[in-house]
């Protein structure tokens, strides 16, 4: 399970990662409302499941920690173009 919180205290949906190869939503049923689901066969968070998809209705800046996940180039460059954008506004 991923957990974060944002800037103001509020819990952001819930993602669990589930250990499969293919993601099918009744592996959700029972989950608290609003949470979501990826897959990875290992069962452990990959770059592309740690990587939030930021929008103009759902605006986030990603701060990644020291987890091996968590430093490989794609989360760098999307956290540099995240912090960048957010100087610009």
């Amino acid at each position: 399970m991923i957990a974060a919180v944002n800037a103001g205290g509020e819990l952001i949906p819930l993602k669990f990662v589930f250990p499969r190869v293919n993601f099918k939503d009744v592996i959700l049923a029972g989950a608290f409302a609003g949470s979501i689901g990826g897959v990875n066969p290992s069962g452990w968070s990959n770059v592309a499941l740690f990587c939030v998809k930021p929008s103009k209705d759902c605006p986030a800046i990603l701060l990644p920690g020291n987890s091996e996940n968590h430093i490989q180039i794609p989360v760098i460059e999307l956290s540099r173009k995240q912090l960048t954008d957010l100087t610009c506004m």
